[in-house]
This record gives C-alpha cells, sequence and structure tokens, in this order.
C-alpha cells in the first residue's frame, strides 16, 4: 500500500511540474519579448531623434542665411546644445514646439539639464550591427552641425584660421554660407544620414519579426505542454477514482515484455542479415501460392525490384507451362507435409543457369501448415565448392562484405547528402538576410565551400554504390586508352616510366565511357603512388575467354568472353592483410591529407555496375597487377 502511494504521489508531482514548467516558460517568454520590445522603442526614438534635430539645425541654419533674423541663429545654436545634453529635449510629440518659439520671439528655457544624443546611444543595448548604423548617424549629424556653423559664422564674417578657431573676421560672405549649405558634401553628409537611419530601422523591424516568431513557437510549445499537463492530470486522477485509488505494477510483466521485444528485434536482424546475404534464392509463399517475401539473390537472378514480385503468383510472373509445374511443387508440400527436392533451370537468364532446389512447409505453433519456402542454389556453385571450398568460401565472404559495405555506404551517403542539402539551403537563406553584413557573408560563403566540397565526396560515395550505369555506351577501349595516355604521362614524374600494350582487334565493350576513363586513371596514379623511387607502369589490354577454371578461383567471375584491361607497377607491393580492404571506402595507406580513399571503391563500383570483376595480384618489393574483365558486348548492345 505504502509503494503504491508513493507512485501516486510522484505521478501527480510529474503532472503537476509539466503544468507549473509549462505556465512559468510561457510567462517568460512573454516578459522576454516585451523588453525586448521596450528596449527596439528606446532606440526607435533615439534614430527618430538624431532625424529630427539634423533637419531642424539645416532649417535653422537656412532661415537664418536668408532673413538674417538673429532669433534663427539662437534657436541654430539652441539646438546644437540640445544635442550636446546642454539643454533638456523638447517633447517629441510637440510638433508645435518652434513655431511658438518663433511667435514669442525668444528661446526656450530649459527647466534642468538632458543627455547628450551620444550618451543616448551609449545607453541603449546594441548589437554591434545597429550600435554601427546608429553612431555612423550620430557621427555624420555632428559633421553636418560643423558645416553649418561654418555657415553661419560666415554670414556674420568669421572664418577659421589654421588651428580651426573662427578667429579671421573678414567682410560677410553670403553666397560663401551658400554655397557650403547648398554644396555636394552637405548633401552627401544628410544622405548618409538617411541611410545609416534606414537600414538601422531596417534591422530592428527584423529582429523584431525574428523575436514574436520566436515567441510564437514558444507559446505553441508550452501552451502544448500546459493543454497536455492538464489532460493526463485528469486522465490520471480520472483512473484512480475508478480504481478506487488502488495503483497496481506489474514491474516484472513490463520488464519481460520488453526484453521479448527486444529479443524479437534482434532476431528480426539477423533473419534479415543472413536472407538477403546469402547466394542462394530464398522466397515464401502462402497457401494459394502469392509471394510473401523474396531476397536479394532471387531478385538478381530474375531482374526487376523486390516489389515486382510480393503478392504475385507464378502465372502472374513465368510462362504458364512453367507456372504449372512450380505450383504441382507447392501443392505436394502442403498435401503431403514434406520437403522436397529437384533440379530446375532459371528463367528469363541468358546463360544455361541451372539450381537445386528444395521446398519445404513453414508451420505455426499447433502444427499447421502456414507458408512454403524455396531455397535454390546454384548447381555450379555447389561443384566449385566441391573443388576448393576454402578458396571459394574466402572470395565469397569478401563478395559479401562489400557489398553489406555499399549497403552502407548508401544509407550514410544518403543521410549525409540530405543534411548538407539543409545545411546549404538554411546558409542560402542566412546569405539573403544578411546581405549588409560582410563579415558574415565571407563565413557563410566559406561555409558554402564547405558544402560543395561535401557534396563532393557524397557524389563519389554514390558512383561506388550505384547498381546501373548512367551513360553505357558500346566503344572500342584501344581508342580510349591511347586517348588518357598523354593526360597519364603528364602525372608521372621523371623517374617513371609508361608502356602501354594494345591488343589488335579488341572486342567492343557496353560501358560508361567517362566511369572507365577514371577507373584507369585512378589505377595509374595508385600505381604512380605505390613508386616514389620510379619504376615502370605497363597499361594492357587483351581479349580473354573466361572458362569454369577461372571461374572457381575467382567467385565473382562468369564463364564467357571478356575484354581484360590491366594496370601493373613495380613498386611497393601490398601485404595481403591489406589487399583484402583496398577497395573499401575510405580505406587508405597514404599519409592524412593525402588521399580520401574513395579512388579504389569507385574503381570497384564501377567494374560491378558493368557486369565484370577484379583481380588484384601483389608481392612485396615485386609489384602490384591489377585485372578489369567486362563482358563483351553482345550484338544487340551494339
Amino acid at each position: 500500500m505504502r509503494f503504491r502511494r508513493s507512485i501516486v504521489f510522484v505521478a501527480v508531482v510529474i503532472l503537476l511540474s509539466i503544468i507549473m514548467g509549462a505556465g512559468l516558460g510561457l510567462y517568460q517568454a512573454k516578459e522576454s519579448l516585451e523588453i525586448e520590445e521596450e528596449g527596439r522603442q528606446r532606440a526607435t526614438n533615439v534614430a527618430a531623434i538624431i532625424r529630427q534635430q539634423s533637419a531642424d539645425v539645416t532649417l535653422m541654419a537656412l532661415s537664418f542665411i536668408t532673413s538674417r533674423d538673429p532669433i534663427f541663429e539662437g534657436f541654430f545654436y539652441h539646438i546644437i546644445g540640445i544635442s550636446d545634453g546642454v539643454w533638456a529635449r523638447p517633447d517629441r510629440n510637440d510638433r508645435d514646439f518652434w513655431k511658438r518659439a518663433l511667435v514669442a520671439q525668444k528661446l526656450p528655457v530649459a527647466s534642468e539639464r538632458s543627455f547628450s544624443t551620444k550618451a543616448l546611444i551609449d545607453q541603449l543595448e546594441l548589437s554591434p550591427t545597429e550600435a554601427k548604423e546608429l553612431y555612423a548617424a550620430n557621427n555624420n549629424t555632428e559633421e553636418l552641425f560643423a558645416m553649418e556653423i561654418s555657415a553661419l559664422k560666415a554670414t556674420a564674417g568669421f572664418f577659421v584660421d589654421s588651428n580651426g578657431e573662427y578667429s579671421i573676421q573678414k567682410k560677410p560672405d553670403i553666397e560663401f554660407a551658400k554655397s557650403i549649405l547648398f554644396g555636394e558634401r552637405h548633401d552627401e553628409v544628410k544622405y548618409e544620414i538617411g541611410r545609416a537611419l534606414s537600414s538601422f530601422t531596417v534591422i530592428l523591424n527584423r529582429q523584431s519579426k525574428a523575436s514574436h516568431l520566436k515567441y510564437s513557437l514558444l507559446q505553441f510549445y508550452y501552451s502544448g505542454a500546459f493543454i497536455l499537463g492538464l489532460m493526463l492530470l485528469c486522465v490520471f486522477v480520472g483512473w484512480l477514482a475508478y480504481e478506487g485509488w488502488g495503483v497496481e505494477f506489474r514491474l516484472d510483466q513490463i520488464t519481460s515484455l520488453r526484453e521479448e521485444v527486444y529479443r524479437l528485434e534482434e532476431s528480426e536482424k539477423y533473419y534479415r542479415g543472413i536472407f538477403d546475404n546469402v547466394k542462394a534464392s530464398i522466397y515464401t509463399k502462402d497457401l494459394s501460392g502469392r509471394f510473401l517475401t523474396v531476397n536479394r539473390r532471387f531478385v538478381e537472378i530474375l531482374g526487376g525490384e523486390e516489389s515486382d514480385y510480393i503478392g504475385k503468383t507464378d502465372f502472374d510472373l513465368f510462362p504458364d507451362a512453367l507456372a504449372a509445374a512450380y505450383r504441382k511443387n507447392d501443392k505436394e508440400v502442403i498435401e503431403k507435409g514434406i520437403s522436397i527436392e529437384f533440379e530446375e533451370r532459371a528463367y528469363n537468364v541468358k546463360s544455361d543457369q541451372r539450381f537445386m532446389s528444395v521446398k519445404f512447409p513453414i508451420k505455426d505453433n499447433m502444427g499447421a501448415i502456414i507458408a512454403i519456402c524455396g531455397i535454390s542454389s546454384d548447381i555450379l556453385g555447389l561443384r566449385q565448392t566441391d573443388l576448393g571450398r576454402a578458396e571459394w568460401e574466402t572470395q565469397l565472404g569478401h563478395s559479401q562484405k562489400m557489398e553489406a559495405v555499399s549497403q552502407l555506404t548508401s544509407g550514410v551517403a544518403h543521410d549525409f547528402n540530405n543534411i548538407l542539402n539543409i545545411i546549404h539551403g538554411n546558409l542560402e537563406l542566412l546569405k539573403g538576410r544578411l546581405s549588409s553584413d560582410e563579415d558574415s557573408l565571407k563565413r557563410i560563403e566559406n561555409a558554402l565551400k564547405g558544402t560543395a566540397r561535401g557534396v563532393e565526396v557524397t557524389q563519389k560515395l554514390f558512383r561506388f554504390t550505384q547498381k546501373k550505369v548512367q551513360d553505357v555506351r558500346t566503344i572500342n577501349v584501344n581508342t580510349l586508352i591511347i586517348g588518357l595516355e598523354g593526360l597519364i604521362l603528364k602525372s608521372l614524374t621523371q623517374n617513371i616510366s609508361l608502356k602501354v600494350l594494345l591488343a589488335e582487334d579488341l572486342w567492343s565493350v557496353s560501358v560508361d565511357p567517362g566511369d572507365l576513363e577514371d577507373a584507369i586513371l585512378n589505377l595509374a596514379l595508385n600505381a604512380r603512388d605505390a613508386m616514389p623511387n620510379g619504376g615502370i607502369i605497363v597499361i594492357e589490354a587483351e581479349n580473354k575467354i573466361l572458362d569454369e577454371d577461372h571461374v572457381i578461383r575467382n567467385s565473382d567471375g562468369k564463364i564467357g568472353e571478356h575484354l581484360m584491361i590491366s594496370i601493373s607497377d613495380t613498386g611497393r607491393g601490398i601485404p595481403d592483410d591489406v589487399k583484402e580492404k583496398v577497395f573499401e571506402p575510405f580505406f587508405t595507406t597514404k599519409e592524412q591529407g593525402a588521399g580520401t580513399g574513395l579512388g579504389l571503391s569507385m574503381v570497384y563500383g564501377f567494374v560491378k555496375r558493368s557486369r565484370g570483376h577484379l583481380v588484384i595480384y601483389s608481392e612485396i618489393e615485386e609489384g602490384t597487377l591489377i585485372r578489369i574483365y567486362i563482358p563483351k558486348a553482345s550484338t544487340a548492345e551494339k
């Protein structure tokens, strides 16, 4: 009972804390907005004072020069005294202040001293950008005062000496005074005052909008939390009333359920890992013959996408005769509840690829058959296993590892590319909003260059993980290599020589020419880097017919006619433990900053997209040979 009461007390305290925290947060957000708005209003008032006093002092100066009435001269110096803090400022809302003073023909008398304009600016809490514009306007106002004082002094016959004092007395010069007030510099200063104050107002308005948007978001968040807390509290109190305050938790059941969910998630991960990476074709069907699941190997053999098969029957996918045979096997498994084994040919495959298949029933806990599972293994693969199991398993594991790395790389590249797009978009928005801030614009441009570099890296990763060729063409490799020879030579040092050995009458291949050029250049540059003390790079191209023995030694190989391109060097060689990793993304043996580790992974991706495979041979201090095998272009492709 005491435990139940403790639980109830903790729950009520938590809900009340949520409600009170939300209410307090909403109040603080509103108070913060009001303080910010009050500060912006004070800043707006100071900007209006600067604008008004610059206009008033110019008006008084012009009035004095044209009328020679000493009351305007007195008003002029009184306004300057207000700016310097000598006299109290008139009420900004009193628009008839100077008119009444003019009618009375006497200067206004201040009852108390006031702050100077600069002191008013100093009291404001401004950002560097705001302060820059407001101080600029005030400084230009002071320059305007000085020019107009010179005009008034010239009207009285006083001029500035070499020390800046009005000690030189001559004949009054009205034209000189007018040239000051109507001169180009006077207009420029007036323009600079207006520009600075307008820019300051734009910045204040922008910050005001941002503050109101922030308050709206906080209001939505805290209001939602407040309402949710109240709802939960009402539900909780209602539940307690319904249960008669009997709160009982079966923590052991909750823990057990959580562990069971975790085990199921882990089991699903293991299942998917095996299901999608095993080299046998696996599928499941319901009792009516519709496909429930198919693995990656099943899709690779028959083509298309996984979604093309889910929910379909054999009659939707295969010729009627073949579908009827498949369905007959399904019914035998369902009716007899046994496993059956048979040999079959894969439909819709160019080569004569045959499989050893097994079908068996899937049963529920009560022993009832609920589905059928089929597994088909390549017969040639089974024979290869008998001929060289250790070597075959090693190559198979490496191939599956590279496939898994490709999937992981693809996911990371897509996520990273999405993040870069968000960063780039927000930087572009900031660039537009901070167009007047040169320092911020420089930083934004540097950040945009960084995102562009990140995009280049993700594009390289996409090239590694792509499954489809983008610009496939049937080409003559000799022509392509001859065109690259000059570029490769320019990238080599003087102590490295290049030999190009190209067989005549080479078979054409269907590839992306740009990808092939990149692959050859990458391999040539890697060969160069492996020979810091000089050596020989040899590039060869010739026709090859691969037989079953080659396929046994190389799990990714296929029997038939291929074009072989090889790049060899006499460099340091590659250790066996490193040789297994050279095609993985970001793997490099170079010093930090000397490479991204994506060059050979791009070569690997290109070869896979071109339906080919690679073979690498290397001996320490003897050199390295890499061979690329690409299938000969068929007549239809040509």
